[in-house]
């Protein structure tokens, strides 16, 4: 845990402190700070080759493949600014952090156990492919802008009336440019005007929209995860709730929640939960109660269905069997 806090803290300062030097937000501090980060990051590396050297060759391999050489390139971009006297250069490749920060945050939710994942998985599936979107938006919006930047157009240019206001590259604007690209709307209000930069969109702008249909299938994955009863009940305010376990069939429990939510009984259950946790060989029932709950605007927001067993702790868990009212 120490060694993910680390690193994770060292990703994260080198992603600030990138945003701060490209706003022109420089000092001696942030210089140095940003180069213990950089030496924690380089470490943080070495340890992983270690361990990846001594599990097999292909995961050293696939770790020099796919880290190393951006690490490299971030790595010698900070040292190299800070130990040739070139502290106000914008040039630095510190953004590629972000992916390594959604690296960590997969691998911390891996060291988990088994039931933290189970009752959390929902919501760890829309956090990462979020985090991805976003480190991968980071880094494009960056690249685009160190090209830019690399040809003369940087801020104060704009400011001082020697280029068009509309080619200002910054780290807010680029990230615009690219979200407005990848969505394909395409205002034009900003456009690359490098070569390198020109020739960069288009093939980042296609990656990008991949990236979109990434998180928007990790999000739907995610929801149809907790569809099928694979969350947990999440109470809302103080909310009371019931629990329903067993293998009840289609009827008997239709006339339950009936029963419970009669207009008869309005003012006793106006803060009552029914959470029903169902066997897994009981998704038919499921399904099927998923269909008739969606036709009810009072039982869709009443009643969550939960796949599990009553026999397994991390499942009654998951339903607050403690906090329950009551259970049938």
């Amino acid at each position: 845990k120490i060694y993910l806090a680390c690193a994770f803290v060292a990703s994260a300062v080198m992603c600030f402190l990138h945003v701060l030097r490209q706003n022109g937000e420089v000092s001696s501090s942030w210089d140095n700070l940003e180069v213990f980060a950089c030496l924690v990051h380089i470490s943080e590396v070495f340890v992983a080759w270690i361990s990846a050297s001594s599990k097999s060759s292909d995961a050293a391999v696939y770790l020099a493949v796919g880290r190393l050489p951006v690490d490299v390139a971030m790595a010698c971009s900070v040292l190299t600014r800070r130990f040739i006297g070139r502290q106000e250069s914008t040039v630095s490749f510190s953004y590629a952090a972000s992916f390594r920060l959604v690296m960590l945050f997969n691998l911390a939710c891996e060291t988990q156990s088994e039931e933290f994942l189970m009752r959390r998985r929902v919501h760890l599936h829309v956090v990462s492919s979020v985090a991805v979107f976003f480190a991968f938006v980071f880094c494009v919006s960056s690249t685009i802008e160190l090209v830019e930047i690399a040809d003369g157009i940087t801020e104060e240019a704009v400011l001082s009336g020697s280029t068009p206001a509309t080619e200002g590259w910054t780290v807010g604007t680029t990230a615009y440019f690219v979200i407005i690209a990848m969505v394909t709307v395409g205002y034009g209000d900003l456009v690359p005007r490098t070569t390198l930069g020109q020739a960069l969109v288009p093939i980042l702008t296609i990656s990008g929209i991949a990236f979109v249909l990434h998180v928007a299938l990790g999000v739907a994955h995610a929801w149809e995860i907790g569809a099928s009863g694979g969350g947990e009940y999440q109470k809302r305010g103080n909310a009371r709730h019931v629990l329903v376990v067993g293998s009840p069939n289609r009827q008997a429990l239709r006339d339950f929640l009936e029963e419970l939510y009669h207009e008869e009984h309005a003012r006793e259950s106006e803060d009552l939960d029914c959470v029903v946790m169902l066997l897994p060989e009981k998704r038919p029932l499921m399904k099927s109660m998923q269909h008739y709950l969606s036709r009810s605007r009072l039982l869709r927001s009443r009643v969550f269905l939960i796949e599990g067993s009553a026999l397994q702790v991390s499942d009654l868990e998951r339903v607050r069997v403690e906090e329950a009212v009551m259970a049938f």
